[in-house]
């Protein structure tokens, strides 16, 4: 870390909080903010889509598609199962599909 960022800096901030708040607020804030930007010319108008989004529930094959790609060392997740659960226990993996 020293030979990327060099040697530890010291100091101290010599001004008070009012004078640091106000200096934040001239350089960040946006005093145009409320204004309409009106149109701009150079974004992209995207194509419409050639085919209709899939709104069907997920098939069983595309669950376990997912699961065997997923890596196994990923943090669980709301439910606190890992993925290595579903990929080791099929039937727990069929039932999950079923819940969703």
């Amino acid at each position: 870390m020293k030979r990327l960022l060099g040697e530890k800096k010291t100091g101290e901030l010599h001004c008070t909080k009012e004078e640091a708040d106000k200096y934040i607020k001239d350089i960040y804030s946006d005093t145009n903010r409320h204004e309409e930007m009106g149109e701009c010319d150079k974004l992209l108008t995207p194509k419409e889509p050639e085919e209709d989004f899939d709104c069907a529930e997920p098939r069983l094959e595309e669950v376990r598609d997912i699961v065997k790609k997923a890596r196994t060392s990923l943090a669980p997740g709301p439910n606190g199962s890992l993925y290595r659960v579903y990929k080791n226990c099929p039937k727990l993996l069929l039932r999950l599909w079923k819940l969703i």
